[in-house]
């Protein structure tokens, strides 16, 4: 990196957070405050770097490309390498890992700031919502398979796989709740009901001959609760 001298030992997070670009262009004496790229930096004749420390407790860098690693992920040279690379200064590669040493071997010997440490942490919690809201659903998945099927075996993970996670999931499966319905089954069961109630008010309803509301908008509810693969199979 061609950042200025006096910038050295400052890592790529708080590169990226605490500099700014100036232009000087037309200015005779720049402040002393503005640093000088390092030679060969393109805009070294027409630019400075205000570096403000400042900036650390109002700008966060977004981090574009994909999700970061995760800490206890398969590919633990992966998740080093991309923590070193934000968060202790280096110029060139070679200075972050030598060739006779892995990543993993480099970041347990690596010195990292505390606030540095607290912001890896932070990153970690989107991998760590997800795992808890993965092991949240498969738990919802057992209590209602034990819950429908108590003599029955669980279903498999392939089976599991084919339910999305983001429907919503009532461990006793009232599927006539109306927290239940969607927009669309929502909607048109309020349709029902105002039409019905026009059609009373206009006298060309009996109470106790007309279909109810709550029976139009029934659901379905089946009496057992199986996998598609078992679906299949009773079908067939």
């Amino acid at each position: 990196m061609l950042r200025p001298e006096e910038l050295s030992g400052v890592c790529l997070y708080d590169w990226i957070q605490c500099s700014v670009r100036k232009s000087v262009v037309g200015i005779k004496n720049p402040s002393q405050e503005l640093l000088l790229y390092h030679p060969g930096h393109p805009l070294r004749n027409t630019h400075r770097v205000l570096y403000d420390v400042g900036r650390t407790r109002t700008v966060v860098p977004n981090l574009l490309g994909p999700y970061l690693p995760k800490a206890d992920g398969d590919d633990r040279d992966y998740y080093c390498c991309t923590i070193l690379t934000l968060f202790v200064p280096w110029r060139s590669p070679m200075e972050l890992r030598s060739s006779s040493e892995s990543w993993s071997e480099t970041f347990v010997r690596a010195s990292i700031l505390p606030r540095h440490l607290q912001i890896i942490s932070n990153m970690n919690i989107r991998h760590e919502c997800y795992d808890a809201r993965d092991d949240y659903h498969a738990q919802l998945k057992q209590q209602v398979a034990a819950q429908q099927n108590p003599g029955d075996e669980l279903e498999t993970e392939d089976e599991e796989d084919e339910c999305p996670d983001g429907v919503p999931m009532d461990v006793d499966l009232d599927v006539t709740d109306d927290r239940m319905l969607g927009v669309w089954s929502q909607k048109k069961r309020d349709q029902m009901m105002d039409m019905e109630a026009v059609m009373q008010s206009a006298g060309w309803m009996v109470n106790d001959q007309s279909t109810s509301s709550e029976g139009l908008g029934a659901s379905f509810a089946p009496e057992r609760m199986l996998g598609p693969t078992k679906w299949k199979s009773i079908v067939s």
